[in-house]
């Protein structure tokens, strides 16, 4: 007998000490998202009688039975904040918010903080409309675009977020691998490649050389390219994440109508989630 391992004779490959151990492949590690769970102080005899759901224009659920609770009135929709309060003996602003399913939506402030991003957002869709139909894409490119052909900014679920960025990450490696093939030209004294002598050009009011008109489209298609999400793809996230600064100054206090309410002084437990009907949704991890 001949081992086909060691190839001595003898033994056979399983009772080889020398052969290989064989390596059983690994289950995948599950990792736990650790979950905040929220403090709720229970609804007491201060607000019997006060209705959770609101009865007044301008002020939220729970916001009478938490002002009850708190000593103190809520200011309704003229008012930046809804009520303040005394937090360890400081005075302090706060918002009362209605949890569902873990999130919870902003006011006029969360609305006012997005628009910029949103106007971005908007001018990224019409982009993609537009470059939906060029040859430089694949089928199964133009397919991604065209997922978000009936998008709107005021409607962003986290799906759809997903999405818009991983093909702002296909159209960075086509920008990268456009602006690759452009060839390094000399234009007033300088080399450059072609996309900054058409951009001096057009600050300066000056013609393109004929020499190089023949890239016309590509560095059009360039330009196309070129959008703030695109270029540095990790910046739509950045700048939605950073959306949670609208509290800095603001206790958030959760409000439920069996579980009574939880105030949050730590803002590392909110994340942004989504858009909805043009404002930022938050989630309490």
């Amino acid at each position: 007998m001949k081992c086909s391992s060691c190839k001595q004779t003898g033994h056979n490959k399983r009772s080889c000490r020398s052969a290989p151990a064989k390596i059983e492949p690994k289950a995948p590690r599950v990792v736990a998202v650790k979950m905040v769970s929220l403090a709720w102080t229970p609804w007491t005899v201060k607000s019997e009688g006060i209705p959770f759901e609101t009865q007044r224009d301008g002020i939220g659920d729970g916001e009478d039975k938490l002002a009850a609770e708190l000593d103190t009135v809520p200011y309704g929709q003229n008012s930046p904040y809804d009520m303040d309060i005394m937090l360890d003996g400081v005075k302090r602003q706060s918002d009362a918010k209605k949890l569902d399913n873990g999130t919870f939506n902003t006011g006029v402030k969360g609305r006012d903080a997005l628009r910029p991003i949103k106007t971005k957002i908007d001018v990224l869709l019409e982009t993609l409309r537009t470059l939906e139909s060029k040859p430089i894409f694949s089928a199964e490119e133009k397919a991604r675009i065209h997922a978000l052909s009936d998008v709107s900014p005021d409607e962003l679920c986290v799906k759809k977020l997903i999405h818009l960025n991983s093909v702002c990450v296909m159209l960075k490696q086509k920008q990268d691998q456009i602006r690759a093939s452009l060839p390094t030209v000399t234009y007033l004294t300088e080399k450059m490649t072609v996309d900054k002598c058409y951009a001096i050009c057009e600050i300066l009011n000056h013609p393109i050389p004929a020499e190089y008109v023949q890239y016309s489209d590509t560095v059009q298609l360039l330009k196309l390219l070129t959008h703030d999400f695109i270029n540095d793809t990790d910046r739509l996230n950045r700048e939605l994440n950073a959306l949670v600064s609208i509290f800095t100054d603001i206790i958030l206090i959760f409000v439920d109508k069996q579980k009574g309410y939880s105030i949050l002084k730590d803002l590392t437990n909110i994340t942004f989630q989504r858009i909805t009907r043009g404002n930022p949704r938050f989630r309490v991890l």
